[in-house]
């Protein structure tokens, strides 16, 4: 994949989707006027401030800011919008549509992460129909439309086709018939679903969404490597956080203490942790997901004689010795460590000098590089376990994704 071009109709969201780039190492640049658009490497977000205007003025602004642009001369080219439908969107589009000529345009304007999906071709934030929401209040652009299909007043009825929850999951699309493709979007997943689907279509498209179906479709042409929470901590916060995570669609591998105790092998979790690697899939693994596998442990100890000190120290050496096998050969963005039992167990284990402070991620939560060893300048998050609130963990894990110069 090479170079994108994005058109936004305010500076923050030009810089809030653009910014997905630059975590992905994609050189970047946010212009206020279409003159300085160049093939020259960089992808751009264009800024047209157009979302103020008339519906006929915005139109006309867009298409003079694109009209001596190269558009077939970038890979994929992305008109941002709200996701709550403020601004020009039919115009705008219509203005790309006239000089871009895309095959079909893909309309997505859903953001789960933040409530606002699209159910039956009805545009929701957290469950509610926006027209129903303060959105339909704004003083100087109100919201009054929720149904998707009746945004696009600059184009004929008979070229839209919306697409329901039930298809898309189902990959039962017809991309073949209508130019203007929308489409209900709940969660982060049917984003993928759709982009899958538009991929195989081979069609040239002009891609139409809010940060969400950007996020989800920079994702996909530029994968990021995996990066893996470690918890060793009992705490409540860190369950709360691991609680979080999982909602989020993380990946978790559970590590039963107690089976161990008995001498079960490693591998079973080595070899899923492997996996979940090679899938470029973020993942927890843990010793401490609930009380009952804490208490098991501790029966477990009991019997075989051992103090809780023992049982500690043998969980934190058996977590670290489980995780360094699972990434051993492989190539990962960095680890993310709660406890400070585990994390020291950690970098005795990795033999490394120590490590470099890079920044502090969250307040108290550092990022660093380690210092020596095999792992040398790995990225490492260490956070204390009863710290930092529920959103920590997939906080931290993205953080340690983004490429730095």
């Amino acid at each position: 994949m090479g170079e994108i071009l994005i058109i936004a109709d305010d500076f923050t969201g030009a810089n809030d989707t653009g910014v997905q780039l630059k975590k992905r190492g994609i050189n970047t640049k946010v212009v206020l006027n279409g003159a300085h658009i160049k093939n020259d490497g960089y992808s751009y977000v264009l800024d047209t401030e157009s979302r103020p205007l008339t519906a006929g003025e915005a139109k006309d602004d867009v298409f003079y800011e694109l009209k001596n642009v190269n558009l077939d001369g970038y890979d994929l080219i992305y008109k941002k919008v709200d996701s709550t439908l403020r601004g020009n969107i039919s115009s705008e589009i219509k203005a790309i549509d006239e000089i871009y000529s895309p095959d079909i345009i893909v309309f997505a304007p859903s953001f789960p992460d933040i409530g606002r999906t699209t159910i039956g071709g009805i545009h929701l934030v957290n469950g509610k129909r926006i027209t129903q929401t303060e959105f339909a209040k704004d003083p100087k652009k109100p919201v009054l439309v929720d149904n998707l299909e009746d945004l696009f007043t600059d184009f004929d009825k008979g070229d839209i086709q919306v697409n329901s929850l039930d298809k898309l999951r189902a990959h039962n699309l017809n991309l073949s018939e209508k130019r203007i493709q929308i489409f209900d979007i709940e969660e982060n997943d049917d984003f993928q679903f759709l982009i899958d689907e538009v991929f195989k279509s081979q069609r040239k498209v002009l891609w139409v969404g809010s940060a969400g179906l950007a996020n989800e479709l920079f994702k996909k042409l530029y994968p990021q490597k995996s990066a893996i929470a470690v918890v060793g901590s009992l705490s409540d916060v860190s369950k709360a956080q691991v609680n979080y995570a999982l909602k989020k669609g993380i990946d978790i591998v559970k590590i039963d203490v107690s089976k161990l105790l008995e001498n079960e092998d490693i591998n079973t979790y080595v070899e899923k942790i492997r996996e979940l690697i090679s899938l470029n899939k973020d993942l927890i693994v843990t010793t401490s997901y609930s009380e009952e596998y804490y208490i098991n442990a501790l029966k477990k100890g009991e019997e075989l004689s051992m103090t809780k000190e023992e049982i500690s120290n043998f969980t934190q050496k058996i977590l670290s010795k489980i995780v360094i096998s699972g990434i051993k050969g492989l190539d990962i963005s960095g680890l993310f460590i709660t406890g400070g039992d585990t994390a020291i167990e950690f970098i005795k284990a990795l033999n490394v000098r120590g490590s470099i402070i890079e920044e502090e991620v969250i307040t108290g939560i550092p990022l660093m590089r380690l210092d020596g060893g095999v792992y040398d300048k790995m990225k490492v998050i260490t956070k204390a376990g009863a710290f930092g609130d529920e959103k920590a963990i997939v906080y931290s894990l993205e953080k340690i994704k983004e490429v730095r110069e």
